[in-house]
């Protein structure tokens, strides 16, 4: 969001995912709650969000998104729900976090005190969204679709130990000029995680990459069972993907 020569958007495949009622994949909030809380966005279809990635902000400006592989895998047949001839007009860049650190900031965000700003009320071990980033992938690498354009996988253990080192390799793959301004940021209220209260306030309040210590939460006697499960269910997930990561 530093770079004045990108238009960046947040989670836009999130809305039809959860709150358009006869496309939606998610099942997080009732038909009830969508049209009484969420009215604004029933009537996004995939297709909306998928025409305004491939369009032009205008500005000679690029876009960039940041996007969830689940939003666009079906969950039952494990089929990526976006036409293949759309997904080869982007560049694809996947960011993967260990399951230790991913899930356990996951549940707490659907516990406690936080449940006032997220509205999430329970913890879903389903919404990891390891299995749909391997489909995305896979289907990626499988298809070329990156035949012009880039696929690069990063992990985020790599991204905050080198911070530099990795957005110049993006940088130059993507085929843009580096720029300093990426490793640093005001601490500060940012409106595109306004969709998403409360689950964004470490990043809010941050000034630039910071390396996660202490992250290893798989013998956090504060973890219920499910937690532990559903890191243990993804983490081979995670070490697959993981061969792929970009190598600093």
């Amino acid at each position: 969001m530093q770079r004045p020569d990108f238009k960046c958007l947040h989670e836009p495949y999130g809305d039809p995912f959860h709150f358009n009622l006869s496309e939606r994949l998610s099942n997080r909030y009732t038909d009830e709650e969508i049209r009484s809380d969420h009215a604004d966005k029933m009537g996004i279809q995939y297709a909306d969000v998928t025409r305004e990635l491939l369009g032009s902000p205008g500005d000679g400006k690029r876009i960039f998104s940041k996007d969830m592989a689940q939003y666009i895998v079906s969950p039952d047949k494990e089929e990526v729900i976006v036409t293949l001839e759309n997904l080869r007009k982007m560049n694809h860049i996947f960011l993967i976090r260990s399951p230790k650190l991913s899930c356990p900031s996951y549940y707490r965000c659907c516990m406690g005190d936080a449940i006032k700003e997220t509205n999430f009320k329970d913890y879903d071990p389903k919404e990891a969204g390891y299995r749909e980033l391997r489909t995305l992938f896979d289907y990626i690498r499988k298809h070329g679709i990156n035949g012009t354009n880039s696929m690069i996988l990063i992990d985020a253990e790599t991204l905050t130990a080198n911070p530099e080192g990795t957005l110049k390799r993006v940088c130059e793959e993507l085929g843009v000029d580096w720029d300093p301004k990426m490793l640093s940021w005001k601490s500060e209220k940012v409106k595109e995680f306004a969709k998403w209260p409360g689950f964004h306030k470490d990043a809010e309040n941050s000034t630039g990459f910071k390396v996660h210590v202490n992250g290893n939460h798989e013998k956090d006697p504060e973890l219920p069972e499910i937690v532990h499960q559903t890191i243990a269910e993804n983490m081979p997930i995670y070490e697959y993907l993981k061969r792929f990561a970009l190598r600093m």
